[in-house]
């Protein structure tokens, strides 16, 4: 924890509880509660977490953003937590989802909705929203020359050329591969909004993407497509922060005065739903993967089929958790399963084969299967159904 009081008292909790699960005989306690924590980390309870004492409370922002923006915010916790605070602005914004993977931030300052569903999906806790001038939601739009002969998306060609930003920006990135999904083009990547408006003003390329208040009063630009409403960005502390503590950074950053918060981009509110959103994501994404493992890349040097060519599944194994079941029939059941390539699933067996395996029907729910696919049979759009006859088909997945 940040303070040491109470330190005797917690460990006597600890020794009682240890106590408990000794005489209870649970050998995995047990040898959870032996084994030491890393260096920098300390035990409570059965787990370990981030010793604050042992290494600095690290802020994560994108290397773009002046260090001074947070340096405010870093000496203002330090002073109010007795903790040494550092900003980490050293991650290229590509690069800011793997320091989430790896939970090297502390307090994370996203930087865009997508790395927000990245901070949600590392099990970390939003305390705060960023860009508070900045509306709450925000539109994408795909925009050409005032003069340009393209009127719509409908008018694109396979020797159309459009400037993009980073893959992990909505706007910029995975918005117009989700709008322009089905389309043949030329593509370029990582432009900035501010060159791929240039780049379009000049006729160097069709078609730029960026958010649609940069662009809308611009008389030399004509937009063609406007995205449906995007989630802002929020502010996360990590899952390796010890509950205590976390809670104690969370007041002590919106108890800071409205200065350190401007200069730091944030503000106290609610975090968005990202529900709509990562499902965009996700289509986006899998396009963007389908075109990096054919060798598509985004380089201007040839056209870009944005869509993926259907890939054979017949005796594939396919894991996904369940979102639900249902008995179809008496003596069958439905699973509705959502897999890890985002494909959809209709699963039909008979309560006699599953219950020849170790699955309990009423554990079914959030759990994560292994299935053998024999036929898959397209049913709709990104929906498939498969038919388990045998028992070794299906297993609780272990990943």
């Amino acid at each position: 924890m940040l303070h040491s009081p109470g330190r005797t008292i917690i460990l006597w909790s600890l020794i009682g509880f240890a106590s408990t699960t000794i005489a209870a005989g649970s050998i995995l306690s047990i040898w959870r509660w032996v084994q030491p924590c890393a260096v920098g980390e300390k035990r409570f309870w059965a787990n370990c977490y981030r010793d604050l004492q042992a290494q600095p409370l690290k802020i994560g922002v994108s290397a773009t953003t002046p260090i001074e923006n947070y340096q405010a915010l870093a000496t203002y916790l330090q002073d109010r937590l007795g903790v040494r605070v550092i900003v980490d602005r050293n991650t290229p914004f590509p690069e800011i989802r793997d320091r989430l993977d790896r939970k090297d931030w502390d307090i994370a300052f996203t930087g865009s909705p997508v790395l927000s569903i990245a901070a949600e999906d590392n099990n970390y806790t939003g305390v705060a929203v960023m860009y508070p001038d900045q509306p709450l939601y925000y539109r994408a739009a795909l925009y050409v020359r005032a003069n340009s002969t393209i009127k719509s998306i409908a008018d694109i060609q396979p020797n159309t050329t459009i400037a993009l930003g980073s893959s992990a920006s909505a706007p910029t990135f995975l918005i117009p591969i989700y709008a322009l999904y089905g389309k043949t083009l030329k593509i370029g990547r990582g432009y900035h909004p501010r060159e791929a408006i240039n780049l379009v003003k000049t006729g160097k390329i069709d078609i730029g993407a960026g958010r649609y208040t940069t662009i809308k009063d611009n008389p030399a630009l004509r937009v063609i497509y406007i995205s449906k409403p995007i989630p802002g960005v929020g502010v996360y502390l990590s899952p390796r922060l010890l509950n205590l503590d976390r809670e104690l950074i969370r007041i002590a950053m919106l108890d800071a005065n409205s200065e350190i918060k401007a200069k730091a981009q944030y503000t106290a509110g609610r975090i968005p739903n990202y529900s709509e959103l990562r499902k965009i994501v996700a289509r986006a994404e899998e396009v963007s993967a389908c075109l990096n493992s054919t060798q598509n890349y985004f380089n201007w040097q040839v056209p870009v089929k944005l869509f993926c060519q259907e890939r054979s599944l017949i005796g594939s194994v396919i894991r996904g958790q369940v979102q639900e079941y249902r008995i179809s029939t008496p003596g069958n059941i439905e699973l509705r399963i959502l897999a890890e390539d985002n494909r959809n699933y209709i699963v039909s067996t008979s309560t006699e084969v599953l219950a020849q395996t170790s699955i309990q029907t009423q554990d079914l729910v959030d759990r994560t299967l292994q299935i053998t696919a024999g036929s898959p049979r397209k049913i709709g759009d990104n929906l498939w159904t498969i038919d388990i006859k045998r028992p070794q088909q299906v297993t609780l997945s272990k990943r």
